[in-house]
């Protein structure tokens, strides 16, 4: 979420300049160690609650969920790559990040309560998979075309952003200096 004053800043040239990935300077320049935590914590409360519930999940549910839930971390991470990368073309990125948030919302309920022009869109911009798909992967019998969604849409949609946006956004920037 710093890209877009580093942008309008001209501090961006310090991560160019590093012979490290720009992206994976920025996403260790924005770890957040209690956020690490809070997984681990979540995680541990999720098991215990199936067990208290009585859940039968197999291990190929819990593995699925496992790489569905990184498929959701990529995929969130590129629609945040999207809206901050918009500074490369816009002076200010805040209204998109406050619509985007908005947006992300209505992920924390199941998007077949939604009408299906939102559900289609919640689909493919991959909103759904913050929350909705990989549960229902855990939780509930779906298809194969479901289990292959949840797992590539993250990484796919990441990989097209950072091919799409990020790449010619850099190719629009101009340092301080320059």
């Amino acid at each position: 979420m710093e890209i877009p004053s580093l942008i309008n800043q001209g501090r961006l040239d310090v991560f160019l300049i590093r012979p490290v990935g720009d992206l994976f300077q920025f996403l260790i320049f924005e770890l957040d160690e209690e956020s690490i935590f809070e997984m681990v914590t979540s995680l541990v409360i999720l098991i215990i609650s199936m067990v208290k519930l009585h859940l039968s999940i197999s291990v190929f549910s819990f593995v699925l969920f496992f790489f569905n839930t990184l498929s959701a971390l990529f995929a969130f991470e590129g629609i945040y790559l999207a809206v901050c990368a918009s500074a490369f073309w816009f002076q200010s990125s805040d209204g998109l990040e406050s619509i985007v948030y908005q947006i992300i919302q209505l992920s924390r309920y199941p998007i077949t309560i939604y009408p299906n022009i939102l559900r289609i869109a919640i689909t493919v911009i991959p909103f759904g998979l913050y929350g909705y798909y990989p549960l229902l992967v855990l939780f509930f019998k779906t298809d194969l075309a479901t289990i292959l969604y949840t797992v590539l849409a993250g990484p796919v949609f990441f990989l097209l952003v950072y091919k799409l946006v990020w790449k010619n956004g850099l190719k629009h920037y101009s340092s301080a200096a320059g």
